[in-house]
Protein backbone atom coordinates (compact mmCIF):
# COMPACT_ATOMS: atom_id res chain seq x y z
CA UNK A 1 0.00 0.00 0.00
CA UNK A 2 2.90 2.41 0.50
CA UNK A 3 3.52 1.87 -3.52
CA UNK A 4 -0.13 3.16 -4.25
CA UNK A 5 0.13 5.86 -1.90
CA UNK A 6 3.48 7.39 -3.09
CA UNK A 7 1.80 6.92 -6.63
CA UNK A 8 -1.38 8.71 -5.98
CA UNK A 9 0.52 11.95 -4.82
CA UNK A 10 3.57 11.07 -7.78
CA UNK A 11 3.79 14.25 -9.72
CA UNK A 12 4.24 12.52 -13.41
CA UNK A 13 2.16 10.00 -12.67
CA UNK A 14 -1.05 12.53 -11.79
CA UNK A 15 0.08 14.66 -14.53
CA UNK A 16 -1.24 14.58 -18.78
CA UNK A 17 1.72 13.19 -19.31
CA UNK A 18 1.33 10.46 -17.09
CA UNK A 19 0.83 7.93 -19.46
CA UNK A 20 -0.02 3.95 -18.53
CA UNK A 21 3.33 2.67 -19.40
CA UNK A 22 5.24 5.14 -17.69
CA UNK A 23 2.60 4.63 -14.68
CA UNK A 24 3.30 0.92 -14.39
CA UNK A 25 7.02 1.50 -14.76
CA UNK A 26 6.56 4.14 -11.61
CA UNK A 27 4.26 1.68 -9.41
CA UNK A 28 6.78 -1.29 -10.35
CA UNK A 29 9.60 0.27 -9.04
CA UNK A 30 7.92 1.77 -6.17
CA UNK A 31 6.51 -1.89 -4.83
CA UNK A 32 10.10 -3.52 -5.30
CA UNK A 33 11.76 -0.23 -3.46
CA UNK A 34 9.18 -0.69 -0.36
CA UNK A 35 9.06 -4.42 -0.45
CA UNK A 36 13.36 -4.69 -0.14
CA UNK A 37 14.32 -1.83 2.46
CA UNK A 38 14.74 0.82 0.08
CA UNK A 39 15.05 3.90 2.16
CA UNK A 40 18.62 1.60 3.93
CA UNK A 41 19.55 0.22 -0.10
CA UNK A 42 23.29 1.36 -0.18
CA UNK A 43 24.08 2.89 -4.02
CA UNK A 44 23.13 6.36 -5.01
CA UNK A 45 19.76 5.50 -6.58
CA UNK A 46 17.38 8.51 -6.97
CA UNK A 47 14.41 6.04 -6.59
CA UNK A 48 10.96 7.27 -5.91
CA UNK A 49 11.99 11.07 -7.00
CA UNK A 50 9.70 13.43 -9.09
CA UNK A 51 12.07 12.97 -11.80
CA UNK A 52 11.94 10.55 -15.04
CA UNK A 53 12.03 6.65 -13.96
CA UNK A 54 14.90 6.29 -16.62
CA UNK A 55 17.16 8.76 -14.53
CA UNK A 56 16.52 6.29 -10.91
CA UNK A 57 19.93 5.30 -11.48
CA UNK A 58 23.25 6.32 -9.64
CA UNK A 59 24.29 8.93 -12.29
CA UNK A 60 27.37 6.79 -13.47
CA UNK A 61 28.18 6.18 -16.88
CA UNK A 62 27.49 2.82 -18.24
CA UNK A 63 30.82 1.09 -19.49
CA UNK A 64 29.18 -0.59 -22.90
CA UNK A 65 25.83 -1.72 -23.22
CA UNK A 66 25.63 -4.75 -20.95
CA UNK A 67 27.62 -3.46 -18.14
CA UNK A 68 25.11 -0.91 -16.41
CA UNK A 69 25.48 1.19 -13.32
CA UNK A 70 23.36 0.56 -10.07
CA UNK A 71 19.42 1.80 -10.97
CA UNK A 72 16.59 1.62 -13.79
CA UNK A 73 18.61 2.44 -17.20
CA UNK A 74 16.00 3.13 -20.24
CA UNK A 75 18.16 2.73 -23.66
CA UNK A 76 19.39 1.62 -25.52
CA UNK A 77 17.22 -1.05 -23.14
CA UNK A 78 15.09 -1.52 -19.96
CA UNK A 79 17.92 -2.58 -17.29
CA UNK A 80 17.07 -2.92 -13.79
CA UNK A 81 20.44 -3.36 -11.60
CA UNK A 82 20.21 -3.00 -8.36
CA UNK A 83 23.61 -5.33 -7.53
CA UNK A 84 24.90 -5.27 -3.88
CA UNK A 85 22.70 -2.84 -3.35
CA UNK A 86 21.95 -3.37 0.17
CA UNK A 87 18.16 -4.89 -1.04
CA UNK A 88 16.35 -6.88 2.00
CA UNK A 89 12.99 -8.51 1.38
CA UNK A 90 10.98 -10.32 -1.07
CA UNK A 91 11.03 -10.08 -5.08
CA UNK A 92 7.62 -8.04 -5.86
CA UNK A 93 5.24 -10.04 -8.14
CA UNK A 94 4.88 -6.09 -9.63
CA UNK A 95 8.38 -6.64 -11.93
CA UNK A 96 6.46 -9.01 -14.59
CA UNK A 97 4.26 -5.61 -15.23
CA UNK A 98 8.11 -4.42 -16.49
CA UNK A 99 7.18 -6.19 -19.91
CA UNK A 100 9.90 -4.52 -21.71
CA UNK A 101 13.20 -5.49 -19.34
CA UNK A 102 15.83 -7.10 -20.87
CA UNK A 103 18.53 -7.32 -18.26
CA UNK A 104 17.77 -7.89 -14.47
CA UNK A 105 20.11 -8.18 -11.71
CA UNK A 106 19.94 -8.20 -8.08
CA UNK A 107 22.62 -10.58 -7.10
CA UNK A 108 24.98 -9.82 -3.46
CA UNK A 109 21.92 -9.03 -1.51
CA UNK A 110 19.32 -10.14 1.76
CA UNK A 111 16.84 -10.69 -0.26
CA UNK A 112 14.55 -13.83 0.54
CA UNK A 113 11.58 -16.02 -0.20
CA UNK A 114 11.03 -17.38 -4.00
CA UNK A 115 11.43 -15.62 -7.35
CA UNK A 116 8.10 -14.85 -8.77
CA UNK A 117 6.74 -16.74 -11.64
CA UNK A 118 5.06 -13.90 -12.69
CA UNK A 119 8.79 -13.16 -14.11
CA UNK A 120 8.36 -15.81 -16.91
CA UNK A 121 6.11 -13.52 -18.55
CA UNK A 122 8.97 -11.30 -19.15
CA UNK A 123 9.44 -12.42 -22.92
CA UNK A 124 12.53 -10.15 -23.85
CA UNK A 125 13.86 -10.84 -21.11
CA UNK A 126 17.63 -11.32 -22.16
CA UNK A 127 19.54 -11.33 -18.21
CA UNK A 128 17.90 -12.49 -15.00
CA UNK A 129 20.75 -12.62 -11.95
CA UNK A 130 19.61 -13.48 -8.48
CA UNK A 131 22.50 -15.24 -7.27
CA UNK A 132 23.71 -14.91 -3.70
CA UNK A 133 20.50 -14.23 -1.93
CA UNK A 134 18.90 -16.85 0.34
CA UNK A 135 16.01 -17.35 -2.02
CA UNK A 136 14.17 -20.60 -2.91
CA UNK A 137 12.64 -22.05 -5.63
CA UNK A 138 12.97 -22.15 -9.14
CA UNK A 139 13.77 -20.15 -11.87
CA UNK A 140 9.91 -19.45 -13.25
CA UNK A 141 9.82 -20.29 -17.26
Amino acid sequence: SLALDWLLNDKIALSENGVTPKVLLRYALAVLYYSTDGPNWKDNVKFLSDSDACSWNDGLVREDEKSYSAGLHCQPTLTLQLRQGGLNGTIPWELSLLSGLHFLRMDENSLTGTIPTELGRLSVLEVINFSNNSLTGTLPM
